[in-house]
């Protein structure tokens, strides 16, 4: 709001659009009047302490990344969500939507409730290969389909900005609102400049992310174990496990190319080292970075790496 209050005041020339990105997992949930019930929980209390294993006990390890793709920890909203099933939480019984927290910005700005596609695969409650909601894993955890909103793709337009906003904050014309890759590191790999079939990202920020981009889901129960044997070895403390979070759906494992990719490194760069014996993706061609922009969060996949000490 303070800057597009700030932008009012320099600029006359209407803004071209309005998108905003967000970290992912954490969630608010609505009343039927779209009145936020209660804060949100920040992804690093103690509620979801054993609910993983408790997921794993009811609807097994192997089944739940087959669906998804996502690296297993307990900071998911799938997991959140389970200790609130447990907890007998009464939000659920006034609950008529959850947003995540790009999208509950959106739906202030817009009045519209949807869930964008990146944001809502850092859930670990999406179908990876349909891109739906798992419904069939997530009746067998009890947790309510009813309150998810529809998935969108990237690239989106949402409608315009509200009036009542607009004005507020001087904003020229009726700027349009547009789900971009609203999980931040969709849209921090959306906008490298020349990622092509021989290149690898680093992406550090709050914790470090190495990946390449891939034309499918890799879905596979050794990607899946492979996946839950690196969190074992390298998070023995939720914050610890951070380091190892996917971007949103695994990948297809093509080829790996000869010779030493490219790497590009997104944010505050300082994560180093060699990367020759990454996968590289497969697909034909080399798409512009607006096409990648509107497909964010599809093709990538995160390999875990390690925050520097």
């Amino acid at each position: 709001m303070t800057g597009m209050a700030r932008y009012g005041q320099q600029f006359s020339q209407p803004l071209a659009g309005i998108g905003l990105d967000t970290w992912g997992v954490d969630f608010a949930l609505l009343d039927r009047a779209g009145r936020m019930l209660g804060n949100p929980f920040q992804y690093r209390d103690a509620r979801t302490d054993g609910m993983m294993e408790l997921a794993f006990e009811r609807v097994g390890r192997a089944a739940i990344f087959r669906r998804t793709g996502i690296q297993f920890m307990q900071i998911n909203t799938l997991y959140q969500l389970l200790s609130m099933v447990e907890a007998r939480e009464p939000q659920f019984e006034a609950a008529e939507t959850l947003l995540l927290m790009p999208d509950l910005f959106n739906y202030w700005l817009t009045g519209r409730k949807v869930a964008e596609y990146t944001i809502a695969s850092t859930s670990q409650m999406l179908g990876a290969s349909r891109r739906t909601w798992a419904g069939d894993l997530l009746a067998g955890l009890s947790i309510p389909t009813a309150i998810l909103p529809p998935v969108v793709d990237a690239g989106t337009v949402l409608g315009d900005l509200r009036r009542d906003i607009a004005k507020e904050v001087g904003a020229p014309g009726a700027p349009q609102v547009i789900a971009i890759g609203s999980h931040d590191t969709a849209s921090a790999v959306a906008a490298i400049p020349d990622l092509g079939p021989d290149s690898v990202y680093i992406s550090s920020g709050t914790w470090s992310l190495i990946g390449v981009e891939t034309a499918e889901p890799v879905l596979t129960d050794r990607a899946g174990a492979e996946l839950h044997q690196r969190r074992r070895r390298g998070g023995q403390h939720p914050a610890a496990e951070e380091q190892h979070r996917p971007l949103a759906v695994a990948g297809k494992s093509p080829p790996v190319a000869a010779g030493r990719p490219r790497v590009f490194l997104g944010r505050a760069a300082g994560v180093g080292g060699r990367c020759d014996s990454l996968p590289q993706p497969g697909r034909p061609g080399r798409p512009g970075v607006s096409q990648r922009a509107r497909h964010a969060g599809r093709d990538p996949v995160l390999l875990p790496a390690h925050r520097p000490a």
